[in-house]
């Protein structure tokens, strides 16, 4: 499967990761509704299993920096048989002349410009043809322990250009198998969204717009937590982190035998706010831009 699922599911793996956890979040929290749907504990267990499987999916730099090392080494050999090989040829020019035909055997035109198979076939022609003519190379310094350094080069050589395919080949599966396995969990997750978005339709904005993963523009919602999200007793005031990218906040409050309800949004970072006096409650905050809501910092008591 040839595809850029990041340009298909127009979000990061990243980004799908911390979406995928934070939805999983809210539908374990919504779990009595969404069995209605058949979407039970074990499918959501799943769900979890297959984020967790994805993060484990070993990364394009890991898998870049193994073919990186195999092509410098392939390389680094390359570089060492071609200066045997204009060793052996320059010798073969000395004891030949440039129109002889034996000459031929050893020559090849702009060495440094082989490919690698090519040099390699030329390497062992050269290898073979100094086997053959070793007696008459034997005047110009072509020893026996010359061509054996040429034979076991070669060897060398032959392992590292496989062991580079190996590695492209490695890579180029590994990226085709995230891409199958990113676009079946934006799929579930997506699928999931829709689920949690008709539960709470016109019941309970807050919950509903937990779901929304896309804003009106079609961009996916990327915004992080909020952090640092406290409150001070002594000046009465919320405060927290400013988030890059976020135009706006709300935060919302959780009272004993009621849903979330909004309490404050806007655009300052902090909010000035007195609890009823004698009252417990939870309170939490997310950040907005026009891609829609970020996901919820965790809950604070007071």
């Amino acid at each position: 499967m040839n595809v850029n699922a990041t340009r298909i599911i127009n979000m990061s793996y990243a980004d799908l990761i911390l979406q995928c956890d934070t939805i999983h979040a809210f539908i374990t929290r919504d779990s009595s509704h969404f069995a209605e749907f058949g979407v039970d504990s074990t499918a959501i267990s799943a769900f979890q299993t297959k984020i967790t499987a994805f993060i484990a999916l070993p990364q394009d730099v890991e898998l870049a920096a193994v073919l990186i090392d195999a092509t410098a080494t392939k390389n680094n050999i390359a570089a060492e048989l071609r200066t045997i090989l204009r060793g052996i040829t320059e010798r073969a020019r000395i004891a030949f002349g440039i129109g002889s035909s034996k000459y031929t055997l050893f020559h090849t035109k702009d060495l440094s410009k082989l490919s690698d198979s090519d040099l390699l076939l030329f390497s062992r022609v050269v290898k073979r043809s100094a086997d053959t003519y070793h007696t008459e190379l034997l005047p110009v310094g072509l020893t026996a322990a010359m061509i054996t350094a040429l034979d076991a080069k070669n060897t060398d050589f032959e392992i590292a250009v496989n062991s580079q395919r190996t590695a492209i080949a490695m890579r180029d599966a590994a990226t085709n198998n995230r891409s199958e396995k990113a676009l079946e969990l934006y799929n579930l997750m997506t699928s999931y969204c829709e689920t949690g978005k008709v539960i709470w339709y016109e019941t309970n904005e807050a919950y509903y717009n937990d779901y929304v993963i896309f804003g009106a523009n079609g961009q996916p919602v990327t915004l992080i937590a909020p952090t640092e999200f406290i409150y001070d007793i002594t000046a009465h005031k919320f405060t927290w982190t400013e988030i890059d990218n976020a135009t706006s906040y709300e935060i919302q409050t959780f009272k004993s035998h009621t849903d979330w309800t909004q309490l404050w949004t806007g655009s300052d970072t902090q909010y000035v706010y007195t609890p009823s006096p004698g009252t417990t409650a939870q309170y939490r905050i997310r950040a907005r831009n026009s891609s829609g809501y970020g996901p919820f910092c965790d809950a604070i008591s007071i």
